[in-house]
């Protein structure tokens, strides 16, 4: 269908648990998948080795071949990642708590690992600042084991190992697309081999890829080698997880966030059924589109200290139903307001500051701030 290269906005500062997750499953596969995919298993190895022995038995009888198993190993490729994987990978019929953590950094080849890291790279960074880096790596883990332990429930007896990051990924995407839902996501399609660039809000591209990647799949019973399952039950289990925060800890989604200022791609607009240039593409040479952005005044009015005319930009984005472009610009202008003796005005933008940027680097301040306002 299509491939995400990015998504918009980014959070202003280093996600490093996203970073670290990224590196640690790229070193998993060039240290053990890499070298041992190009050691094949001989018929020695199987005869003098009872580790590697009890992986090519169970390997062998997954495969329904009455063939004897040294005939079968001189004509089937088997490598030592298979038998790496049989011991490491998550196994529903003899299960353990080692192999459930372990068999997240573990990938079946590198399209596999390419993919998932692409996916971890795009959505995991926004993920990780509303959460903070334990909570997120918490429930990026808890994610993956409730994928993984979705896929046992429909195959108890199964011994077939299961491998990778996809269950926790996946647990991702279920909280980007509460959380953030309009956020715009770079995809790019190939038509008779030819590139075309979108900018496409994420609830379309994460709903497209969940229902024709995943639910239509299991349900036409075309899954493959690929566990449909863990991915939909730690889908589920990060959509929860968000759905959780927004009742309890009134934890709201991201507002619609501004066009990124530059040279855009397309903005595909599913109910105009049509492409179109984003609104709001304010750079040199750009066409006119009648479209007058508020949010690119009060940026510029915050950048050059110009902060009555900042206040009246800010009015004019609420009144236009757009997103202020960083969560500092709004506590920014609050401050001003309340230091300058506005004091109504800085409330109420206070207010909108920890309503829309609850975890932001600001809101500690911002809330100690209008607790000072209202004693």
């Amino acid at each position: 269908m299509f491939l995400p290269l990015g998504d918009h906005p980014n959070p202003k500062r280093t996600q490093w648990v996203t970073r670290l997750l990224l590196v640690g499953n790229v070193v998993v596969h060039l240290f053990f998948g890499m070298p041992l995919s190009k050691e094949r298993v001989t018929v020695d190895d199987y005869e003098r080795d009872a580790h590697v022995r009890e992986a090519v038995v169970q390997i062998h009888k997954e495969t329904g071949t009455n063939m004897p198993v040294s005939m079968w190993l001189e004509q089937y490729t088997l490598t030592r990642y298979h038998v790496f994987t049989y011991h490491w990978g998550f196994k529903p019929g003899a299960p353990s708590l080692l192999t459930l953590l372990v068999c997240m950094f573990l990938h079946g080849g590198f399209v596999h690992l390419f993919g998932n890291m692409l996916y971890l790279w795009i959505y995991g960074d926004n993920v990780e600042e509303r959460l903070g880096p334990l909570r997120y790596l918490f429930f990026y883990l808890a994610t993956g084991a409730a994928g993984t332990a979705g896929f046992a429930l429909f195959h108890p007896d199964s011994m077939t190992p299961l491998v990778g990051a996809s269950g926790a990924i996946s647990g991702v995407l279920g909280m980007y697309l509460i959380w953030f839902p309009k956020n715009l996501i770079r995809v790019v399609v190939f038509l008779i081999w030819l590139p075309y660039f979108f900018l496409i809000r994420a609830y379309w591209v994460i709903g497209m890829y969940f229902v024709f990647d995943n639910l239509l799949p299991y349900l036409a019973d075309r899954t493959g080698s690929v566990a449909v399952e863990a991915h939909i039950a730690g889908f589920g289990a990060g959509a929860l997880v968000a759905v959780a925060a927004k009742l309890f800890l009134g934890w709201r989604s991201a507002p619609e966030p501004n066009v990124p200022p530059g040279p855009q791609p397309r903005h595909w607009h599913p109910r105009a059924g049509h492409h179109r240039h984003a609104a709001g593409a304010n750079y040199p040479g750009a066409p006119a589109t009648g479209y007058h952005d508020p949010g690119m005044d009060f940026r510029r009015a915050i950048r050059d200290h110009r902060m009555e005319d900042a206040a009246h930009a800010f009015a004019s984005l609420l009144r236009a139903g757009g997103l202020a472009p960083e969560s500092i610009d709004v506590y920014r202008l609050g401050r001003w307001l309340a230091d300058s003796g506005h004091v109504s005005d800085a409330r109420a933008v206070l207010a909108y500051h920890l309503k829309h940027y609850p975890n932001g680097a600001e809101a500690e301040a911002a809330e100690s701030t209008l607790r000072a306002l209202e004693e």
